[in-house]
């Protein structure tokens, strides 16, 4: 079974199972979460050491991770979705909440800190938690300059007023940056403002206000709404009405953001410079194989099994390649470098020139290899067939790779029939001959 295939097993097996416990209930404890974490990644690993970083692997796949469940962020993101049941629900419940927890004024579009604080003041452990899981969701959630307009000035992310308010002038009207525009997006002067609004106070403490605004959003061109305001960070949880994936995105933006993987590192020192995510999201493209997918995936992040591994694990005595036998058989060495390979390779490159394969113009090098030629498909295809056969240790004949490939193509093109992308099909194996 291969590692997406694990992935996919944890999270409609198993995580499906604790959704609900993890929405209606207060949060586990650390070691719970902990023990959790522990037992999902031994039965990837099948209980032996991570093969890659945890920070990793939760990541994308367009980011060279494998789509891993992070618990606390699905954890919050579940939590956070309490928002948008207060927000739309018209039952008594709402009510009760604000008695509660709130200050008899609207508090979900507090900043982080103010959010925090209140959770702090909260008995209820259940809506602690709630409250903590929105405060989180406001830290990563990145405010466009467009956006600004709905945000609040109290307890606010953009103004000065980050944990106190003017309680008179919130009473009288003034609750977002919407609110201080004219029909025209103006900003009001202090004279025209307290004439509309019938609010006190000295032009210095609204100049202070101002200044505090980015600029970038005081000199834009601004338009008012007239509509109810709501805070850019409500309207994206509310944007979906079902399920929490968009909110966990969010959250999980926080573990990538500046994170960079070790193998790419290695790798850059090795063959310079990658377009990574074309690396990672190329191989989906070029064939729906998990089987395929999980091998670029292993010689990619290098914990595909050479002679080299083995040896270190004292599997093995030789770190020799078994086909040159001149050389240790290391990731680059078995795919690329040995000799015997660097043939196998020229007789592709061969064979594709002579079929009028898109794309093919000088001869494959060590980094079109092992990390993929380009967009075409069908190429791409055709060279993590090629690593295949390689890493089965087959017989390095052009006969084996056209029959693994004619195989491949009578299962897409079945495939595709079901599907209705013949088209498509048809388009990636127009180039193929026997």
């Amino acid at each position: 079974m291969t590692l997406y295939g694990k992935v996919l097993i944890i999270k409609s097996l198993l995580v499906s199972k604790l959704l609900h416990l993890f929405t209606a209930l207060p949060n586990p404890q650390e070691s719970f979460i902990k023990q959790l974490n522990t037992e999902l990644y031994r039965f990837i690993w099948k209980g032996k050491i991570d093969r890659i970083s945890r920070k990793s692997a939760i990541l994308p796949r367009s980011l060279g991770g494998i789509g891993m469940i992070e618990i606390d962020s699905m954890i919050a993101s579940l939590k956070t979705t309490w928002v948008r049941r207060y927000m739309l629900s018209q039952n008594s419940w709402t009510t009760l909440v604000d008695l509660k927890i709130g200050d008899g004024s609207f508090f979900w579009d507090r900043n982080a800190v103010s959010l925090r604080i209140l959770a702090s003041r909260v008995q209820s452990k259940f809506w602690q938690d709630v409250i903590k899981s929105v405060a989180l969701f406001r830290e990563n959630y990145n405010i466009n300059i467009e956006e600004i307009s709905s945000c609040n000035l109290w307890f606010s992310d953009v103004t000065k007023y980050t944990e106190n308010m003017e309680v008179t002038w919130h009473r009288r009207g003034l609750r977002c940056l919407n609110d201080i525009l004219d029909l025209n997006g103006n900003i009001l002067d202090f004279e025209n403002l307290k004439n509309l609004y019938g609010i006190r106070g000295t032009q210095f403490s609204y100049n202070m206000l101002l200044s505090s605004i980015p600029r970038q959003w005081r000199l834009m061109n601004k338009q008012k709404c007239i509509c109810p305001n709501i805070h850019p960070a409500m309207q994206f949880i509310m944007s979906q009405l079902k399920g929490a994936k968009h909110i966990y995105d969010v959250l999980l933006r926080r573990m990538h953001v500046g994170h960079v993987n070790k193998w790419e590192r290695t790798w850059e020192a090795q063959l310079g410079v990658n377009q990574w995510t074309k690396t990672y999201k190329n191989i989906c493209k070029a064939t729906k194989s998990t089987q395929y997918r999980s091998l670029h995936y292993k010689i990619i992040t290098r914990t595909v099994v050479t002679n080299v591994l083995l040896s270190q694990m004292r599997l093995k005595d030789t770190t020799m390649c078994l086909r040159c036998d001149i050389s240790h058989e290391t990731i680059y060495h078995k795919f690329w470098e040995c000799r015997h390979v660097r043939q196998f390779w020229c007789s592709v490159h061969q064979w594709l020139v002579e079929c009028g394969a898109t794309g093919v113009t000088t001869e494959f090098n060590g980094k079109q290899i092992m990390f993929g030629h380009g967009s075409s498909d069908f190429i791409n295809h055709v060279i993590i067939v090629g690593k295949s056969i390689l890493q089965k240790g087959n017989n390095l004949s052009m006969q084996t790779l056209k029959s693994r490939l004619d195989y491949d193509r009578s299962l897409e093109e079945a495939a595709a029939g079901l599907n209705g992308n013949i088209t498509k099909h048809r388009a990636k194996w127009e180039k193929f001959s026997i």
